[in-house]
């Protein structure tokens, strides 16, 4: 598998290739257009038809649906405004963060530690976070979570409670209420879709 989704032509990994592109990339699902969003829902759906089933090929079969998935994005969403970051050592400071958020979203997560991992005051940070990312800080933590417990009403049969608190939502009310607005749908409808 690793064969087909690892390495490019000419030296360059496919991995490279993709970070490169999403750096410029609106990858949150609220930025998709309906048919990106429809074609990277059946491309996920594939995937885990092909890792649930394992027939012959398998392997290869989710690595080209994991190529076709990363294509998809990279046509179909939006390009930002203004570049992302440049290369630097506080783009490396601000990866600090996002990595932080995607590692910690089923905890609590404040603007104030966060800044303090930048080395930044909480004000400044809040305005560096929506400058660069586009969004605010509490709505991208908001969608973070949103974006995981899509992923897992797609790909488990995890109760939708539980779903809620591992994706560090602390009320049951609010997730449904924050799930609808960002869906149109409610948790239940949007795993039977």
């Amino acid at each position: 598998m690793g064969a087909f989704t690892n390495t490019l032509s000419f030296g360059t990994t496919s991995i490279q290739l993709y970070q490169q592109e999403f750096s410029n990339l609106q990858t949150l699902s609220r930025y998709w257009t309906p048919s990106a969003y429809s074609k990277i829902k059946t491309l996920i759906y594939n995937m885990h038809e092909e890792y649930e089933n394992q027939e012959n090929a398998w392997e290869f079969a989710i690595a080209t649906f994991a190529n076709l998935l990363m294509l998809t994005a990279i046509r179909s969403l939006p390009k930002r405004a203004t570049p992302l970051l440049e290369n630097t050592t506080e783009s490396m400071v601000f990866q600090k963060v996002i990595t932080y958020i995607a590692d910690n979203f089923e905890s609590k997560i404040t603007l104030d530690e966060c800044a303090k991992l930048c080395n930044f005051n909480p004000s400044y940070f809040s305005k560096y976070f929506k400058k660069h990312m586009g969004i605010t800080f509490q709505d991208y933590v908001k969608s973070s979570r949103l974006e995981q417990a899509k992923w897992l009403l797609l790909t488990t049969n995890i109760s939708i409670t539980d779903i809620a608190y591992q994706c560090g939502f602390s009320n049951l009310c609010v997730f449904n209420k924050l799930f609808k607005q960002e869906t149109g749908v409610s948790a239940s409808i949007y795993r039977k879709m």
